[in-house]
C-alpha cells in the first residue's frame, strides 16, 4: 500500500532524501532504511511493517521542515536529548528573566485586581471618597450632582454599611469630600460643568456613627460659601492641609489652579491662587495623614506629589505617576495609610500600593 500523500514520485524523493542523510543519520535497523525514511517523508500507514520497537514519528518534510533524522540511531538520540535539555534550560532562564522584568514594572489598573465593587444601586456615581478617622475600615463616599444628600459608609470590598441622610445641605454638584484629624467631614459642592454658578459651598459636619441603632441623620454644623475672582469656575478637588482648605480647578486646555480658600469669617471663604498644577484635568484630591503627600487623580493617571512647607513648589515638582486607560472615569481618591484608593463612577475600587507609587513611571505628557 502507498502511504497517503506520498505521490507517484515517492521513489525519487526517497532516494534524494537517503542521499542527503549523513552516515550517522542512517537508520541502524537493517533493511529498514528506506521504509524509515519513507515514514519520515510520508504519513503513518498500516502497510509499513516496522518492528514493534521501531517507533513512528511525524514527518518533518510533511510539515515543510528539513530532511528528517532517523530516531533510532543512538548517537542521534543522545544528540537530540542534549539539544533538548539545552533548549529547555535557555527557555527557563529567558522566562525567569522576563518574569523578573515584568514584576519590576508598575502595574496599570487593568492589571490590578479590583478589590471591591460598590454594591448599593443608590451610589450610582461615586464622586468622592475619604477614609474615616474614627471608624476603622470605614470609608465615606457620596454621589455626584442632583442626587439625594446622602453619605454612604462603605468598606473597600464595596459593601455598604450605612446610608446616612444629611440635613441642612443641598446637592447641586457634590464633587469631593475630605476630613481633618479631628473627624470633621467637609463636603465640596463645587462642580460647575456648564459654568452657570456664582456661589460655591463647603458643608462641615462631624463624622456620623455608621453602626448606630437606629441610624440618625447627620446635620450640617457650618456652611462655607465663596465666589471665584474670575467668575464661574468648575472644580472637583478639595483637601485640608494644616487646617486650611485648598481647592484645585478642573481645566482641560490649561494648567489647573491651586487655590487657598482663606477663611474670612465664620461662613465666608476667599479663594487666593497659590500656583498651577502640572496635571489636567484634576478630578479628585487627598492629602496623606502625615501631610507629606498629595494624591491627585485625572482621566488616565494618578499623580502623587511630595509636599513641603511651600505648596507653590508643586508647580515645578515631578510627581510619581501611575497611568491607566482614559475610559476609566476615576473621580474619587483617598489615602489608606501610604496606599492610595481609587474609585470610579462605574463603581470599581482599586488600591495602588506605596511600593507601586514609589516605583512610579515616566512622565506622561
Amino acid at each position: 500500500g502507498t502511504p497517503e500523500g506520498w505521490g507517484k514520485d515517492r521513489s525519487v524523493r526517497a532516494k534524494q532524501d537517503m542521499q542527503g542523510m549523513s552516515r550517522n543519520e542512517t537508520c541502524p535497523l537493517p533493511g529498514r532504511e528506506k521504509h524509515c525514511l519513507m515514514q519520515f517523508v510520508g504519513k503513518r500507514t498500516a502497510s509499513v511493517g516496522f518492528p514493534a520497537n521501531h517507533g513512528v514519528i511525524p514527518s518533518p518534510l510533511a510539515k515543510g521542515g528539513k530532511r528528517g533524522v532517523c530516531p533510532h540511531n543512538r548517537r542521534n538520540r543522545t544528540r537530540r536529548t542534549a539539544n533538548a535539555c539545552l533548549a529547555l534550560l535557555a527557555l527557563s532562564v529567558a522566562s525567569s528573566s522576563a518574569r523578573a522584568q515584568e514584576s519590576a514594572k508598575p502595574r496599570s489598573p487593568l492589571d490590578w485586581p479590583i478589590i471591591g465593587r460598590i454594591a448599593s444601586p443608590r451610589l450610582t456615581e461615586c464622586s468622592g471618597i475619604v477614609k474615616s478617622v474614627k471608624h476603622p475600615g470605614i470609608f465615606w463616599a457620596h454621589n455626584d450632582s442632583d442626587q439625594p444628600t446622602t453619605l454612604f459608609a462603605i468598606k473597600l470590598t464595596g459593601e455598604v454599611i450605612a446610608e446616612i441622610p444629611i440635613t441642612g445641605a443641598k446637592n447641586v454638584d457634590w464633587e469631593d469630600i475630605t476630613i481633618d484629624r479631628h473627624g470633621k467631614l467637609y463636603i465640596a459642592d463645587i462642580g460647575d460643568n456648564l459654568l452657570r454658578r456664582k456661589n460655591y459651598t463647603i458643608y462641615e459636619l462631624p463624622e456620623p456613627d455608621p453602626f448606630a441603632k437606629p441610624l440618625k441623620p447627620a446635620a450640617v454644623e457650618r456652611t462655607w460659601s465663596f465666589q471665584f475672582p474670575n467668575g464661574s469656575t468648575d472644580s472637583e478637588a478639595l483637601f485640608v492641609h494644616k487646617g486650611e482648605f485648598y481647592l484645585i480647578t478642573k481645566e482641560t486646555r490649561v494648567r489647573p489652579t491651586l487655590f487657598h480658600l482663606k477663611r474670612e469669617s465664620a461662613d465666608t471663604l476667599t479663594p487666593e491662587p497659590v500656583c498651577t498644577i502640572p496635571l489636567a484635568p484634576i478630578t479628585a484630591a487627598d492629602v496623606s495623614a502625615d501631610g507629606k503627600r498629595l494624591a491627585l487623580t485625572s482621566y488616565g493617571q494618578l499623580a502623587v506629589f511630595e509636599l513641603g512647607d511651600d505648596l507653590a513648589a508643586i508647580a515645578k515638582a515631578e510627581p510619581k505617576r501611575i497611568a491607566y486607560p482614559l475610559h476609566l472615569q476615576t473621580e474619587a481618591c483617598c489615602f489608606d495609610g501610604n496606599d492610595v484608593i481609587i474609585a470610579a463612577e462605574s463603581r470599581q475600587i482599586w488600591r495602588v500600593t506605596a511600593a507601586e507609587i514609589k516605583a512610579g513611571m515616566r512622565r506622561i505628557e
